[in-house]
């Protein structure tokens, strides 16, 4: 499956599930080549052991219900390719066999539907678990991989076509084909950013795609020599720290809400390793972020050469949510971020490429 861990060192793979409430579960999957059946369940925090699940020895992949009640165990395995087990962990039920290997799964926003992508696309009803499209829903081809809406209205589905690649547009109300959207070459993913923009990658191409009317934006040419790196709260950090121990020459850092501290420790900061990356970098901090302000940014990323940018997002928190009563909507907020980094981002490959 094009989301899944390998796991080597420790023979395991680990996967969170944050429910609503933000508890988190760990679930310690088997290596594939152990043979092992026995999926372990950890609270994180504290760290315990809360169940044991027998399931299919090729599972590797874990989906969890926005509300945390339900949890869906895909295996890369025609037989009992999906199965569920509840917040107590008590028991597994087998949801079904597709016959075909999946090749990517996810459980839609609003948690009411689960759709895995197993030649066709399976879509099923999370409150009943039973298959909306008997056989699963043709496509026009295989599918590699799926995203959906940030409304859960519409799925787009990336299919091999046999002569080339396409994202197959589904009502998820309807659960019908309802358009195309063309990929050069053959896609290798998609999926939905923040700003509710669906993004199709394929080979040196990324199509940015809007999803009311599926239509391309534009088409955005990549290159291998134009690597920028980053990621959302601790996603960020962790790409920080990879760029402060020499990955290579980048084009750029980008973080998303970087958790500069523990919220209410800002005694506690992880920022001694950032002066150490060589790379312009660009923070994007909401002005009421928990884990560290934009306030407390500055003095920190003042004394970092390359000086890196700032941008705030004004009311907004650590996942940049403004209050409601704000002149902006939130979607108008992810727009404005989104707009800015894609901006940012050609700035430093136009400066690289001037070079």
């Amino acid at each position: 499956m094009n989301r899944r861990l390998n796991a080597f060192a420790l023979g395991a793979l680990l996967l969170l599930s944050a429910a609503a409430s933000n508890a988190q579960n760990v679930f310690v999957l088997p290596a594939s080549i152990s043979g092992s059946s026995n999926v372990g369940v950890f609270s994180a925090n504290p760290f315990s052991n809360v169940g044991n699940l027998n399931v299919n020895p090729a599972a590797n992949l874990v989906l969890a219900t926005p509300d945390g009640t339900k949890f869906y165990i895909i295996s890369n395995s025609g037989s009992n390719s999906v199965i569920a087990t509840d917040s107590t962990f008590s028991g597994i039920r087998p949801i079904a066999s597709l016959g075909v290997q999946p090749t990517t799964a996810l459980i839609t926003p609003d948690g009411k539907r689960l759709l895995v992508g197993a030649g066709t696309l399976q879509i099923f009803d999370t409150t009943s678990d039973l298959t909306l499209v008997g056989g699963g829903l043709n496509v026009m081809g295989t599918v590699v991989d799926v995203a959906v809406n940030l409304e859960s209205t519409r799925a787009f589905a990336l299919v091999n076509t046999g002569s080339g690649s396409q994202v197959t547009v589904v009502d998820l109300s309807t659960n019908a084909v309802i358009g195309t959207i063309p990929v050069p070459g053959f896609g290798t993913g998609v999926s939905t950013g923040p700003n509710d923009l669906v993004y199709i990658s394929t080979q040196n191409v990324i199509l940015e795609v809007d999803p009311r009317s599926a239509a391309v934006r534009q088409q955005m040419m990549s290159s291998g020599d134009q690597l920028a790196i980053g990621g959302k709260s601790m996603g960020g950090r962790i790409a920080s720290q990879v760029a402060a121990a020499g990955i290579g020459d980048l084009a750029g850092l980008v973080f998303l809400g970087y958790p500069l501290h523990p919220p209410g420790r800002p005694d506690r900061l992880r920022a001694a390793h950032l002066p150490a990356i060589k790379a312009p970098m660009l923070f994007v901090q909401g002005s009421r972020d928990a884990f560290g302000t934009p306030e407390e940014l500055r003095p920190i990323i003042t004394r970092i050469e390359p000086s890196p940018a700032l941008y705030v997002v004004a009311g907004g928190d650590h996942s940049f949510k403004v209050p409601k009563r704000s002149d902006v909507t939130q979607e108008d907020v992810h727009r404005a971020i989104q707009d800015h980094v894609a901006g940012w981002l050609r700035e430093q490959v136009a400066v690289r490429t001037a070079q």
